[in-house]
């Protein structure tokens, strides 16, 4: 087995097992070049969307304030990502994937709690695993999306 599916195999079994019931488990693959969006959402009002990367979510991706229309995009993803939509229903759309992009993908929301004096995070629905290979799948095609029951 090549090291790039033992990773893969990996990261999507602590992907799996660290995500809540109240997330959408997605499983997406996508080959070199191509393209995805994460649909962020939530119910709740909040004052924050950040869109993190990584299983411990150590990698701020975009940024949006709630009172500020500017999104903070991380340098790595300049010129390839994309948002949509009104806050705190966002789409980000990110193009031209490399391997580097493979990994999970979080849906934060924050919002001050005035009572603690804190701010919560809540994770969104749209949270997802992406797959980014540069190898033939049996499955792939440009349009599909697995989902993890």
């Amino acid at each position: 087995m090549s090291a790039v599916w033992l990773k893969i195999i990996t990261i999507l079994c602590l992907y799996c097992s660290a995500l809540t019931d109240t997330e959408v488990k997605g499983l997406v693959w996508r080959n070199v070049g191509e393209a995805f969006t994460i649909q962020c959402r939530t119910d709740r009002e909040q004052e924050s969307l950040c869109l993190q990367m990584g299983l411990n979510k150590e990698f701020d991706v975009f940024f949006r304030n709630k009172i500020s229309v500017k999104d903070i995009v991380a340098q790595k993803f300049t010129g390839r990502l994309e948002s949509n939509g009104v806050f705190p229903n966002m789409d980000i759309f990110i193009k031209n994937l490399s391997l580097t992009d493979t990994g999970p993908y979080w849906c934060g929301y924050s919002m001050y709690d005035e009572m603690a004096h804190e701010q919560k995070v809540i994770n969104g629905k749209g949270s997802m695993l992406l797959v980014v290979t540069d190898e033939g799948l049996p499955y792939h095609s440009e349009t599909t999306t697995r989902r993890h029951q």
